[in-house]
């Protein structure tokens, strides 16, 4: 009867072992599912790929536009931006000279889409992608022969996104346009373990508009998204993920578990000592 008793008792702790580590596979598989990113994707699979990423000029950009050539002085009237007038006192004449900044020629495109510059006047570039802006400089001045061969290059100067929540948060300056959700988030160092993946929040201005899409980074389906490509002045906000444990909690509960476990597997090897030894 002892004996029996005793194997009963082994029995019973050997169940609280297994429930125990049961509970901790389930809530390591529940981490994965908060934070692994695309996990609908599956390894040597070829999946279509969307080249609609086009960011367009739009009224308030400012552009960085240089011409440059083979004759320098044929191509510098084309980056003067700024006249500043000075007065030269010995002859009582006022005359011009160019400041520009530290990037170069900058211009601000105004409400209707357009950009004043040197000698070509108004050019509207609303709507345009940089590289459209480009050829369109490009085909102007060779239009009117004003300069052989001209290499123009074009650049946002403001163009920004911001980042709140959770996530590294603060404003960023991108170089270069057609920038992704995921190199936006690498950008800010990543997502902190507390982030709500399947709901990150882009708020994007439309004319008069705010539109609000959600992102859900664990699924494939993100590539089809219209926000998936980032565009000036977006605003992304990572949302804390509610049904996650607050680190304490959670923490405690990591405890226990392994408290339990431990417990468990060191009464039933005193147990199985103990039969063994009588």
């Amino acid at each position: 009867m002892i004996y029996q008793k005793v194997i009963k008792e082994s029995m019973r702790k050997y169940l609280l072992l297994i429930l125990a580590v049961a509970a901790m596979v389930v809530s390591s598989c529940g981490s994965y599912k908060r934070t692994a990113y695309l996990q609908d994707m599956k390894a040597n699979e070829r999946y279509p790929v969307s080249t609609e990423n086009m960011v367009v000029v739009r009224s308030g950009d400012k552009l960085s536009i240089v011409v440059s050539g083979s004759s320098p002085a044929l191509a510098a009237p084309f980056n003067l931006v700024r006249p500043m007038p000075t007065y030269d006192p010995a002859s009582g004449e006022s005359r011009y000279s160019v400041k520009d900044t530290e990037d170069g020629p900058q211009y601000l495109v105004d409400q209707n889409g357009n950009i004043e510059f040197p000698i070509l006047g108004d050019v509207h570039v609303g709507g345009m992608s940089l590289t459209q802006v480009k050829d369109e400089i490009t085909m102007r001045i060779q239009e009117r022969n004003l300069l052989r061969e001209p290499i123009v290059q074009v650049s946002f100067v403001n163009f920004q996104i911001t980042m709140l929540g959770e996530i590294g948060a603060g404003n960023f300056v991108i170089n270069e346009p057609g920038v992704n959700i995921f190199q936006a988030i690498a950008m800010a160092g990543d997502l902190s373990d507390n982030a709500n993946r399947k709901d990150i929040m882009v708020v994007r201005t439309e004319g008069n508009e705010r539109i609000v899409y959600s992102l859900d980074i664990t699924s494939k389906k993100i590539y089809d998204s219209p926000a998936f490509y980032l565009r000036q002045n977006d605003m992304v906000y990572v949302k804390p993920d509610k049904t996650k444990l607050d680190s304490k909690a959670e923490n405690i509960y990591r405890f226990f578990t392994m408290g339990v476990s431990t417990v468990s597997m060191l009464s039933t090897f005193a147990l199985l000592f103990k039969v063994y030894s009588n």
